[in-house]
C-alpha cells in the first residue's frame, strides 16, 4: 500500500497562485483561436434559434423556408445565447464566448473535484490537463453546447461526491467514516437537481449520466434512512422531463435520422480513449499517436487503481462510462444514437481525474521509495534500480499529456487540415464575386441559416432547392427554371442534404443538363465536401444588346469579336462580370491579364485569369462563336470614377502574347455605395489620424521583408471624414528609418487619387503604389514613419491609441534581407580566372549565339570591393569600334559590387540584341568593370598579364 499522508500540502496561497496561471492560461488559450474558423452547419442553428423569442424556443420549433421542424436539442442553451447575445452582439466571438467561459469556468470545478476525491496535488494536476485538453480546446471555441453541458454535469458529479464523501477526506485518505450524518444533504440533492436539471435541458445524453448517478442518491437516501426523499426526488426528476417526453420519447421510434449510423461498441470504447485524451486534431493513424493514446490507457488503469477506494473507483468509472453504454443499448434497442465525440463528451472530466490520478500515484510511488532510501543508513539512491525506474515512469506519465497536447493544440492552431468546413470563407467569395443579378442556390437547406449570419449583400438572393422539406422531385426543377429564367448566373453550393431530399442529385443533373458551367470553387472542409459551381443561365452565344464589337487579335489565340458587360453602372457591388465572345482555334494554358486603368492612366485594379475557366468541363467548339464570362473584382477602396477595362493575354509562364488592348470603359461608385464593403486587409485599430480629418487607415505591404533592389509592392489605404479634401495642397513623406532613428531614405507622394475634386467622406480610398529599396540598402530591419502636410505645413497626426499628436507617425515596419550566399561554382562554363583588381575574379562565362546575343557572367569576390563598379559588355568590329554595348549595375543592376561578400560567386546575366543592319564579319566580346563616376577601370590581368585597356576580350563572334 503506498501511504503518502506524511508529505506537505502545498501552501493555500501557492495553490491560488497557481490555479491563477492556469485559468489565465486556458483563458487564452480558448479565446486566441476563438474565432479562427467559421461556423459549420451545426453551428449555423445557433443565432436561428437563439434569435427566436422565448416561448418560441421552447417550443424546440425550428422555420427553414416552407417546413417547420423539431430541434434535436433541449433549450437551455439556446436561452442563455438569447440574453448574452444582446451583451456582445451577434460576431461568432459573440456567439462562440459564453461556450469558452464555461470551459475556463470548468478549471476550478475540476480542482474542486481532485481535491475533495484525493488532495490539493491531484486538483491542481487535473486542472491543468484540463486546461491544455484538445477536446475541450475545440470545443471550446464553437457556438454550442457541449462545454456547458460538460460543465453543469460536473457540476452536478461533484455535488454528489460531496454529498457522499465525509468532510475529512479533503486532508485524510483514511476517514473513519464513509457517510458523515451531520451533511447538509439536502442542500447537495438540491444543488443536484438544479445541476442536473440544466445539464439535462442542454443535451439529452445526459439523461445516461443522471440515471447512472442516481443509483448513488438511492443508496445514499437509504443509507441515512431518507426512505420518503427517495420517492419525492423521483416524483420531482419525473416531473422535470415531463416538458422533454413530447422530444424525446416519439424520436426512439421513428427512422435513422440524419447522419447517424450505427457504430460497433468497440468503436465507442475507443473514441473514449482516443478522443479524451487527444481530442480531433490529431492523425491516429500515426505511431506516436497511437503510442500517446496507449499512454493514456495506461495511465487511466493506474488511476483506477491508485483511487484504493471502491467507492471511488465505482462511482469515476460510471461518471466516465455511464453515457457510453447508455448510447450502445439505445443504438441497440432503437435506433443508430451515437455522433462522436461530443455526444459522450459529458463523461470527459472523469477520465481527465483518473489519468491526472496515475501520474500522481506514479510520482507518490516514486517519492515514497526516495523516502525510504533515505532513511537507510547505507542509502545507495543512485544504484537503486526500483528507484530510476519508477522515476523514469513517472517521468513518461508527466510527458504523455504534455506532448499530446502540444501535437494537438500545434495541429489546431496552425494546421489548416485540422480546421472546421469553410463555410465562412465561401461565403465572403462569393459575395465579393457575384454579379448584381446573382443567386445563391444550397443544396442543403439546412445551410440556410449560417448563410443568413454571414450575409452582407441583400441584392443577392438565397434560397435552397430542393426547397425544404419537400424532395427533389417534387419540387426542383419548376424551382430551378425559374430561377435561370429570373437571374444571370447562379451559385450552386454542393453539400449534400443529410436526410437524402436529393438523393439522386437531380438538382446538379438539372443545372449540369441546362445551363453552362462557368468555374468550380473548391473550399477546405473536414466533414463534406464543400464546393461552390457557378453556372451562366444563358446558355448561346449570341451578342447582348450591351455587346461591343471588336476585332483583338493575338498570335496563338482566338480572335476576341466582342465584350459585353452585363451590369447596372456605376457599378456598386465589390465584382462585376465581363462577357468576351471569342472565335477560332484555342491553345492550352492561355491566361488573360485584366487591369482597370484610372483617368490617371495608372493600373488600380489587376485580376489574372485563364481564358477558359474550366477546361475540363468547358467544350470548345472551334472557328465557332464562344462567350465566356469573366469577374472582375474590385479592392476595397477602389476609388469612384471611369476606369478603362483592358486585357492582355499571356501563357503559362508569364510570357505575354501582346500589348494591352483597350475593351470597355466602367464607370465605379465610391465604396460606401456598395452593396457590400469588401473585407479590410489591414487591421483596424492600425489607423493614424491627423488634425484636418485624413486618416491613413492601413498600410498592405505584399512581403513582410525584400531584398536590395528590389521593389515591394505597397497599398496605402485613405480615409477622410469630411468632404473638405478640394482645394488642399496635400501631400505625404513616408520616412524610412533604421531601429537607431537614422533616416535611410525619404519618399514623397500625394495621397489618394488625384482626379477627385473630392473624397467621398467616411470611405476608404485604396493608392497602388511601391517601396523602391535601393541596391546598396544594408540589410536590417526599418521602421516605417508617415508625415501628412498641407503645402509648406506639417499636419500632426497621432497613432489611434495615443491622445497626443506628433509631426510623424509610424505605421509599418519591413526587413531587408542580404540575398542568399552562393559558393557553388560552375562547372559546365568556359573558366577564365581573369583578375579585376585585387577583390574581384571574373570566373568564367557562358554564351548562347542566335539573333541576340545570350552572355551571362560569373563573377567571384576575393574580399569585399571597396569601389562600386558598372559591369561593361562590348561587341567591337575589326576596326576597334563599338558597335553594341551595355552599361550596368552587376546582376541586372542589384548587386553593387561593395555589397559582395568574400567567396561569393554572383551570375551576371546580359543580352545584347545584334542589328540585322550590321556588317557580316567577326566581332570581340569585351567585357571589363568602371567606376560611373571617373569612369577609372580596375587592372585587368589573364593568366599573369596585363590586358590592354583594363579589359577582356572573351571571344569573337562571326555573323552571319
Amino acid at each position: 500500500m503506498i501511504k503518502d499522508e506524511t508529505r506537505p500540502f502545498p501552501s493555500l496561497p501557492t495553490i491560488k497562485f497557481v490555479l491563477l496561471c492556469l485559468l489565465l492560461s486556458a483563458f487564452w488559450l480558448r479565446l486566441h483561436h476563438i474565432d479562427a474558423f467559421g461556423f459549420w452547419t451545426d453551428e449555423g442553428l445557433t443565432p436561428l434559434r437563439s434569435g427566436y423569442s422565448i416561448l418560441e424556443i421552447l417550443s424546440n420549433r425550428v422555420i427553414i423556408q416552407q417546413g417547420v421542424t423539431n430541434d434535436t436539442h433541449p433549450a437551455f442553451f439556446f436561452l442563455i445565447i438569447h440574453f448574452t447575445r444582446l451583451l456582445f452582439g451577434e460576431t461568432d466571438f459573440a456567439y462562440r464566448f459564453p461556450a469558452t467561459l464555461a470551459g475556463v469556468l470548468l478549471l476550478p470545478v475540476m480542482y474542486q473535484f481532485g481535491r475533495r476525491l484525493r488532495d490539493r496535488r491531484l486538483g491542481i494536476v487535473a486542472a491543468a490537463l484540463t486546461a491544455v485538453n484538445p477536446l475541450y480546446l475545440w470545443y471550446a471555441d464553437e457556438a454550442r453546447m457541449y462545454t456547458i453541458f460538460v460543465l453543469l454535469a460536473a457540476a452536478a458529479s461533484y455535488v454528489l461526491w460531496r454529498a457522499i464523501s465525509p468532510q475529512s477526506s479533503v486532508l485524510s485518505p483514511h476517514p473513519s467514516s464513509l457517510i458523515p450524518q451531520s451533511s447538509p444533504l439536502a442542500k447537495y440533492l438540491l444543488l443536484y437537481i438544479l445541476f442536473a436539471g440544466l445539464a439535462l435541458y442542454t443535451h439529452y445524453t445526459a439523461v445516461f449520466l443522471i440515471a447512472a448517478q442516481s443509483l448513488f442518491w438511492v443508496w445514499l437516501l437509504w443509507q441515512r434512512g431518507q426512505k420518503r426523499l427517495i420517492v419525492g426526488t423521483a416524483v420531482l426528476g419525473l416531473l422535470l422531463t415531463i416538458p422533454l417526453i413530447p422530444y424525446t420519447v416519439p424520436r426512439l421510434f421513428k427512422g435513422v435520422e440524419a447522419n447517424f449510423y450505427f457504430v460497433r461498441p468497440a468503436v465507442m470504447l475507443k473514441d473514449v480513449f482516443q478522443f479524451f485524451a487527444l481530442g480531433t486534431v490529431v492523425d491516429y493513424k500515426r505511431l506516436l499517436i497511437q503510442l500517446l493514446v496507449w499512454g493514456f490507457g495506461l495511465l487511466l488503469l493506474l488511476g483506477v487503481w491508485g483511487a484504493r477506494s471502491r467507492l471511488k473507483r465505482t462511482f469515476l468509472l460510471s461518471y466516465l462510462f455511464a453515457t457510453v453504454f447508455g448510447l450502445m443499448a439505445g443504438s441497440l434497442l432503437f435506433k443508430p444514437m451515437y455522433q462522436g465525440a461530443r455526444h459522450i463528451i459529458v463523461g470527459s472530466p472523469a477520465f481527465i481525474l483518473l489519468v491526472s490520478w496515475g501520474i500522481l500515484w506514479l510520482w507518490t510511488v516514486f517519492s515514497n521509495r526516495l523516502s525510504v532510501i533515505g532513511d537507510r543508513k547505507t542509502a545507495q539512491p543512485i544504484t537503486d534500480y526500483r528507484l530510476l525506474i519508477t522515476f523514469f515512469l513517472a517521468l513518461v506519465a508527466t510527458a504523455v499529456p504534455l506532448i499530446g497536447s502540444a501535437i494537438a493544440i500545434n495541429n489546431l492552431y496552425n494546421n489548416p487540415h485540422y480546421g472546421k468546413d469553410g463555410f465562412r470563407e465561401m461565403i465572403r467569395f462569393i459575395e465579393q464575386t457575384a454579379g448584381d443579378n446573382d443567386v445563391i442556390v444550397y443544396n442543403n437547406a439546412i445551410l440556410l441559416p449560417l448563410h443568413d449570419h454571414y450575409q452582407q449583400r441583400e441584392d443577392v438572393v438565397v434560397t435552397g432547392s430542393p426547397i425544404y422539406p419537400t424532395y427533389a422531385e417534387n419540387t426542383a426543377v419548376p424551382q430551378l427554371e425559374a430561377l435561370a429564367a429570373t437571374y444571370d448566373r447562379i451559385w450552386y453550393v454542393t453539400d449534400p442534404p443529410a436526410d437524402n431530399r436529393d438523393r439522386n442529385k437531380l438538382v446538379k443533373q438539372w443545372l449540369d443538363a441546362h445551363l453552362t458551367l462557368i468555374d468550380d470553387y473548391p473550399f477546405p472542409a473536414r466533414t463534406t465536401s464543400l464546393s461552390t459551381i457557378v453556372y451562366d443561365t444563358k446558355t448561346d452565344a449570341e451578342l447582348a444588346e450591351t455587346a461591343v464589337s471588336l476585332n483583338l487579335q493575338w498570335p496563338n489565340i482566338p480572335t476576341l469579336t466582342a465584350v459585353s458587360l452585363r451590369t447596372q453602372q456605376p457599378v456598386n457591388t465589390p465584382a462585376f462580370w465581363v462577357d468576351l465572345y471569342w472565335q477560332g482555334d484555342v491553345t492550352a494554358n492561355t491566361w488573360l491579364r485584366f487591369v482597370l486603368r484610372g483617368p490617371d492612366g495608372k493600373d488600380w485594379v489587376l485580376s489574372e485569369q485563364s481564358l477558359i475557366p474550366d477546361a475540363e468541363a468547358m467544350v470548345w467548339v472551334d472557328n465557332q462563336p464562344m462567350r465566356l464570362q469573366y469577374p472582375i473584382r474590385l479592392p476595397l477602396g477602389t476609388p469612384p470614377g471611369t476606369y478603362t477595362l483592358l486585357v492582355q493575354p499571356f501563357a503559362a509562364d508569364g510570357g505575354a502574347y501582346g500589348d494591352f488592348q483597350p475593351l470597355t470603359d466602367v464607370a465605379i461608385a465610391d465604396s460606401g455605395a456598395w452593396m457590400a464593403v469588401a473585407e479590410r486587409p489591414f487591421a483596424p485599430a492600425t489607423a493614424v489620424s491627423f488634425k484636418n480629418g485624413i486618416s491613413l487607415q492601413g498600410v498592405e505591404l505584399a512581403a513582410g521583408e525584400v531584398r536590395p533592389g528590389h521593389v515591394v509592392p505597397m497599398t496605402l489605404y485613405w480615409q477622410t471624414d469630411n468632404e473638405a479634401v478640394a482645394g488642399q495642397d496635400l501631400s505625404y513623406k513616408l520616412l524610412i528609418r533604421h531601429p537607431s532613428g537614422e533616416i535611410l531614405r525619404e519618399v514623397d507622394g500625394k495621397p489618394g487619387p488625384d482626379w477627385l475634386e473630392q473624397w467621398p467622406a467616411d470611405v476608404v480610398m485604396r493608392q497602388p503604389t511601391g517601396l523602391y529599396f535601393p541596391p546598396d540598402t544594408p540589410p536590417g530591419r526599418y521602421l516605417l514613419s508617415w508625415q501628412l502636410t498641407d503645402g509648406d505645413l506639417i499636419v500632426p497626426g497621432r497613432p489611434f491609441w495615443r491622445p497626443w499628436r506628433s509631426d510623424s507617425v509610424r505605421l509599418g515596419e519591413i526587413e531587408v534581407v542580404p540575398w542568399p550566399l552562393e559558393t557553388t561554382l560552375p562547372t559546365d562554363v568556359n573558366v577564365i580566372e581573369a583578375q579585376f583588381g585585387d577583390a574581384i575574379q571574373l570566373y568564367g562565362y557562358t554564351l548562347t549565339e542566335n539573333d541576340t546575343l545570350h552572355l551571362t557572367l560569373y563573377w567571384l569576390a576575393d574580399t569585399i570591393p571597396t569601389q562600386n563598379y558598372f559591369v561593361f559588355v562590348h561587341l567591337v568590329d575589326e576596326a576597334g569600334n563599338i558597335v553594341v554595348q551595355r552599361d550596368i549595375i552587376p546582376v541586372d543592376g542589384l548587386r553593387p559590387t561593395t555589397g559582395w561578400r568574400p567567396n561569393e560567386l554572383l551570375t551576371d546575366v546580359h543580352t545584347l540584341a545584334v542589328p540585322d543592319s550590321l556588317p557580316d564579319g567577326i566581332y570581340a566580346l569585351r567585357v571589363g568593370l568602371f567606376e560611373p563616376n571617373t569612369f577609372a577601370r580596375p587592372t585587368v590581368t589573364y593568366q599573369g598579364e596585363a590586358q590592354a585597356d583594363n579589359q577582356l576580350e572573351l571571344t569573337t563572334v562571326i555573323k552571319p
